[in-house]
């Protein structure tokens, strides 16, 4: 087996397009939508598909109309698989394709890679702390914030969250734990325009507005030092080219003429390994809560497990809703792009790129750096829904 580093430079601004799409005000309708937004990374289904594609440009298999010989059809199922990623389905053969990780940012300084993520959503913004700072549910006297929910549930929530400042959408060095302003990595690049009809001529109410992103490169550098990356493991096959060792190209990704180029570097080490902003081994905690006594003030201790999600993740929404005590997160939506490649009454004479069929079935996703807090028995069964070989074999469901 083989394991890269994959780099993708965008060739100017992105855009990775999501659920919403643009719909305008027409006769006998109450909505308009004419505002989208680029997520800020790439989904890991496109990054799937990305790659599967690449191994077939590598082995010069990529026809345009897919008129293959059964031979070559053959080739093909091995290399890459038979079928695209289904949520709903069982395929998890992607032929060479072993594993993909969760897709992060490097940032090249002085030569050395670091890689930043998401900052955990538990990150205090309270004070502005240089590095990861977690959110306290008790001080050393014994005070805490317990409150009901809506099913009778007692939760304890953060007692230094300050709602002005809010969630934390920065990053992290995963090895150094320093904190970087998501306006250091990200900035927005908006353009406008208005929907013409068939005719060329504007129509009322056709105003739009297009968001994509661009990376903030540091002013201190003469190159563009930041790119998406992520960890791909191929194995090995002697009956083809599989060796993407200083590979180069550009590649399509996203959406609006989002292009990038791609590079890959053979390296030993895991993402995983990177971590050191926080404490891999220390997954729970203790709260002291002050319980009333005519003597004395005695604490009542409890222990809290937590979940850092690295990447998007799907849980089980029974499993979540019973056994997730408290959580600091946010969703997003899920839709995958699927193909059958062997179809022939559908595929034969169809282009790459007319191929591909959205599924009609749409999920929620809890966004990589959400926080999710449980007690022991809850914090088990989560692990359970989470632990999903399907999808952490391409770069979902993973945690620490």
């Amino acid at each position: 087996m083989s394991r890269y580093l994959v780099k993708l430079k965008p060739v100017g601004a992105f855009f990775f397009g999501g659920e919403r799409i643009f719909s305008f005000y027409e006769k006998g309708m109450k909505f308009k939508n004419n505002i989208i937004k680029s997520r800020e990374f790439p989904q890991q289904t496109s990054i799937l598909g990305m790659i599967r594609k690449e191994i077939l440009v590598l082995n010069k298999l990529i026809r345009e109309k897919w008129d293959y010989k059964p031979e070559q059809k053959g080739k093909i199922k091995k290399l890459i698989g038979e079928k695209s990623f289904d949520i709903a389905g069982s395929n998890e053969d992607f032929g060479i394709i072993n594993s993909i990780s969760p897709v992060f940012i490097v940032e090249e300084i002085d030569g050395v890679d670091r890689f930043l993520i998401k900052v955990p959503k538990d990150h205090n913004q309270n004070k502005n702390y240089n590095n990861y700072v977690p959110l306290k549910f008790n001080d050393d006297k014994g005070n805490c914030l317990k409150v009901k929910t809506d099913l009778s549930k007692e939760v304890y929530l953060p007692i230094d969250f300050d709602a002005k400042k809010g969630l934390s959408d920065d990053f992290v060095d995963i090895e150094k734990g320093n904190i970087i302003s998501r306006d250091k990595v990200f900035i927005k690049d908006s353009s406008i325009g208005i929907r013409l009809d068939e005719k060329h001529i504007a129509q009322e109410n056709s105003l739009f507005r297009l968001e994509k992103y661009k990376f903030n490169y540091d002013k201190d550098y003469e190159k563009e030092n930041k790119c998406f990356a992520f960890i791909l493991d191929i194995e090995d096959d002697k009956e083809s080219n599989t060796s993407f060792e200083n590979y180069r190209n550009v590649v399509a990704l996203g959406g609006e003429g989002s292009y990038f180029s791609i590079s890959l570097e053979k390296i030993t080490f895991d993402i995983k390994e990177k971590i050191n902003f926080v404490d891999k081994q220390k997954v729970s905690f203790i709260i002291e809560e002050k319980m009333p006594c005519e003597k004395e003030q005695l604490l009542d201790k409890k222990e809290i497990y937590k979940i850092i999600l690295l990447s998007d993740t799907y849980i089980s929404k029974r499993v979540y809703e019973e056994n997730c005590m408290y959580s600091i997160s946010k969703r997003i939506d899920f839709r995958s792009l699927k193909s059958e490649n062997y179809n022939e009454n559908k595929q034969k004479g169809n282009a790459y790129y007319n191929r591909f069929d959205k599924s009609k079935n749409r999920y929620s996703f809890l966004e990589k750096g959400s926080v999710l807090f449980a007690y022991k028995t809850g914090y088990d069964e989560l692990l359970k829904s989470i632990n999903n070989s399907k999808l952490q074999k391409i770069g979902y469901n993973i945690f620490i």
